[in-house]
């Protein structure tokens, strides 16, 4: 399995770091993991060599959630120097375009172009769900919020199943990041 050590902890990827091709580096979202882009890794051209992470804490990846957006970005940015990646597309959904757009704004030498999916330049959290999880429970109702009422039953089912198998504190981590993210300014 494709690990990197980043600060003493085994960071998984998912992908081929020695496949040529434009790199981009897939980022999830919140609570998510390197999954969240299977089809993106198996259907991209061959000009294209996509590589999805697991953030620190979440899915295969040792560590701990982060609170804040920029540890996240400051990650990244470890994670592409252990990977030898010079130049990269950062994609992202919800939290991981935030890293992406964080990572762009720090580091342009190193950013060809972002793909961002469902993101934005500020990020607000429920603050009923912040509350809900401090108190160590998911939402009962955050998977409606994650999927539309049009997506497919299967694909909806998943992601309750992945909600209700993912520790609370990584979503309190992830989610606060994303309440305290607000780049409007700087963009």
């Amino acid at each position: 399995m494709p690990y990197l050590e980043i600060d003493r902890y085994r960071s998984y990827y998912a992908g081929d770091l020695s496949k040529g091709g434009t790199p981009i580096v897939f980022c999830h979202g919140s609570g998510g993991g390197h999954h969240h882009w299977i089809y993106q890794l198996k259907k991209l051209p061959e000009t294209i060599n996509p590589i999805a992470v697991d953030l620190p804490g979440h899915g295969r990846s040792e560590g701990s959630p982060e609170n804040n957006i920029g540890n996240y970005r400051d990650w990244l940015h470890k994670f592409s120097k252990a990977a030898g990646l010079e130049k990269f597309v950062v994609a992202g959904h919800s939290m991981g375009g935030a890293i992406a757009m964080a990572y762009a704004l720090k580091y342009p030498e190193q950013t060809i172009g972002l793909i961002l999916v469902g993101s934005g330049a500020k990020l607000r959290v429920l603050p009923a769900f912040l509350e809900e999880l401090r108190q160590g429970s998911v939402p009962t109702d955050l998977p409606d919020y994650l999927y539309s009422s049009g997506s497919a039953d299967e694909l909806i089912k998943r992601g309750r199943e992945e909600v209700e198998n993912t520790d609370p504190s990584i979503y309190l981590a992830d989610l606060s990041a994303c309440d305290h993210f607000d780049i409007r300014e700087e963009l």
